[in-house]
């Protein structure tokens, strides 16, 4: 997990606990290895986690796209 998505973990769990927020769901986009970044963020509070397994680049627009299709 880099320092911003860490970041970013805690943030969400604020909001949560501050009740602005119900729910704290991280998306991992990537091979099967993602899943010890997705552990990492759960332990860390996070209530959830998905894995949208994808092998190769993943730009921004994609990523975007991914996450739509999640949400």
């Amino acid at each position: 997990v880099n320092p911003f998505d860490e970041i970013a973990v805690e943030e969400a769990i604020k909001l949560k606990e501050a009740g602005t927020a119900t729910e704290v769901v991280v998306v991992g986009i990537g091979p099967e290895d993602v899943s010890t970044q997705l552990r990492y963020a759960m332990a860390m509070g996070a209530d959830s986690a998905i894995l949208v397994r994808y092998e190769g680049a993943c730009d921004s627009d994609l990523a975007s796209r991914i996450l739509e299709a999640v949400y």
